[in-house]
């Protein structure tokens, strides 16, 4: 550093100023760095320079800096004070915005590399000395947005296929952008659903993770497939109720999906009513009927907003006959049995049948006679 002599005598208080700004002066293009222990070097350039940024002073590398953070550039050098020399920064690329003047700098709002320079200027270096280094903004994490639990593919196939959606976050934890172009997504089970690029497609019911990667970052989502229901269709047009008070099932044909698709039995979510409780009634769950009146009823099958109906007709079947009166009796020969022979029809749920025939014969080796031997059940199911 070298210092130059200004004239102690001035003709004006405005000369006597310029004398002092002079004697402030510093002479940076004659300064050199030690060379091999002598005082002669090489001139002052960048490399007497170091940019402090982000806690490195790195040059030649990449600097990365979060999505919605800050930083201040610092210009230092290793061999003589800059604290009087002018700096001026600056960025290219765009996503990165500083202050010309002190260096303070932000994102902005996307990812991508600036360059960041700063210059130092002075009447002895001409266009000035800069150092410049790239500062990569990149997302701090991401988010699945796309498809949830709660925004489940409802059938199977391309018609119902789903896109994936994964959003970057900046420094504060906010969605900032959908993110077009990501490393890979991936499903955790591909007999759920499968993942090419970024459609999904179910493949059965169930749930499984989703996987998305993208710069070194990754998020995952359970994904649910389920088969919404279109049409439910019974095999018969009415169900025929053999027993009373006795539990039944209640066949379902085939159930589709709104891709037409057939419902398997295991996937299949229902909810089962009757029309009228005293006469019939069934589990809301497990549609096991039970039906109270031989007047019939009719019985509602529901899967989602689908519903179907289907009519209950009362056909006991005989089960077991059942003795009421007469048997092992003595009486007068030649004359009625003075107590009748009775007899309860009942079906598989001990329920008295109304209009069932009974025939009723001799047993072997009895002399007698029978008339009307073919009977009819009444009210209480008994035939004598």
């Amino acid at each position: 550093m070298s210092i130059r002599r200004a004239p102690l005598r001035a003709a004006s208080a405005g000369l006597a100023v310029a004398s002092v700004l002079l004697l402030a002066t510093c002479d940076l293009a004659t300064l050199t760095k030690p060379n091999d222990g002598t005082t002669t070097g090489n001139p002052f350039d960048s490399t007497e320079l170091a940019l402090g940024l982000l806690g490195t002073t790195t040059v030649g590398t990449t600097v990365t800096m979060p999505l919605g953070g800050t930083a201040t550039m610092n210009v230092t050098s290793a061999t003589v004070s800059l604290a009087n020399v002018v700096k001026r920064y600056s960025a290219t690329g765009g996503f990165i915005i500083v202050d010309s003047l002190t260096g303070d700098m932000h994102t902005s709002g996307s990812i991508g590399t600036s360059r960041v320079t700063a210059k130092i200027l002075a009447p002895e270096l001409g266009n000035g000395v800069t150092i410049s280094v790239d500062v990569r903004v990149r997302y701090t994490g991401m988010a699945v947005t796309s498809p949830l639990v709660s925004d489940t593919l409802k059938g199977l196939g391309p018609a119902q296929n789903r896109t994936a959606t994964v959003f970057g976050k900046n420094l504060a934890g906010a969605n900032v952008a959908a993110i077009s172009l990501l490393d890979s997504v991936r499903s955790r089970d591909t007999t759920v659903f499968r993942v090419t690029g970024t459609t999904v497609s179910g493949r059965r019911t169930g749930t499984a993770y989703m996987v998305a990667f993208y710069d070194g970052l990754r998020d995952s989502v359970l994904v649910r497939v389920r088969q919404v229901a279109k049409n439910i269709t019974f095999p018969t047009t009415d169900y025929t109720a053999r027993h009373m008070n006795f539990n039944l099932t209640v066949p379902i044909a085939t159930v589709t999906d709104i891709t037409d698709s057939l419902i398997p039995v295991a996937s299949r979510v229902m909810k089962w009513r009757t029309k009228d409780t005293t006469a019939a009634t069934v589990d809301s769950l497990t549609g096991i009927l039970r039906v109270k009146k031989v007047t019939g009823d009719t019985i509602f099958a529901r899967m989602d907003t689908v519903e179907r109906k289907q009519r209950i007709v009362v056909s006991q079947v005989p089960s077991s006959l059942t003795k009421v009166l007469g048997d092992a009796r003595s009486d007068t020969v030649a004359k009625n049995v003075t107590v009748v022979p009775t007899v309860t029809v009942l079906d598989s749920g001990s329920t008295p049948i109304v209009g069932a025939s009974v025939v009723f014969r001799l047993g072997a080796g009895l002399n007698a006679a029978l008339q009307d031997t073919l009977q009819v059940t009444y009210a209480n199911g008994r035939a004598k």
